[in-house]
């Protein structure tokens, strides 16, 4: 599949809102901020570690330009003024932690990884069926496992 739209990181959160969190750290919970740097943070290129805030934007921004290039590669309207208010308002429920996106998603959502896959790694769970032959399944299977998706399957391919 070709999924050249997913590679183009087309929307931005507006600066002069990114900057009011830019330096702070949302209210955690008793254990909330370690779960969160251990599981969620990524390392960047120049070798630090992401902040939450960095976090919530590289989500939001992978997750509103994917969903304004699928409307403009399908040819429907795209309202820029309102995406980035729909942005916004996901980051601060985000940072008010009111709803989080899946933990897939905290891990991989705005990183080439869902350019290369398109969004596999998004996924907790398929499934696939032996009944047309093996090595398709197989392949399948194997490239859903190395994304961390698990693979139910059947067994109808034995007859």
């Amino acid at each position: 599949m070709n999924y050249a739209w997913l590679a183009k990181p087309t929307l931005t959160l507006d600066p002069t809102f990114y900057q009011q969190y830019e330096k702070r750290e949302p209210k955690w919970g008793p254990i909330g901020r370690t779960i969160f740097y251990r599981t969620y943070v990524r390392k960047k290129a120049d070798g630090k570690v992401e902040s939450v805030p960095e976090v919530f934007k590289r989500v939001v921004e992978g997750h509103w330009s994917l969903l304004k290039n699928w409307q403009l590669e399908h040819k429907r309207d795209w309202n820029e003024a309102q995406g980035q208010r729909n942005a916004q308002r996901a980051f601060e429920v985000f940072w008010q932690f009111l709803g989080l996106p899946s933990g897939r998603a905290l891990w991989t959502m705005g990183t080439p990884c869902i350019e290369k896959t398109g969004g596999s790694a998004l996924n907790n769970c398929a499934f696939v069926s032996t009944r047309d032959g093996l090595m398709e399944p197989l392949a399948f299977m194997m490239d859903q496992s190395m994304l961390g998706v698990g693979v139910a399957f059947d067994v109808l391919g034995a007859g």
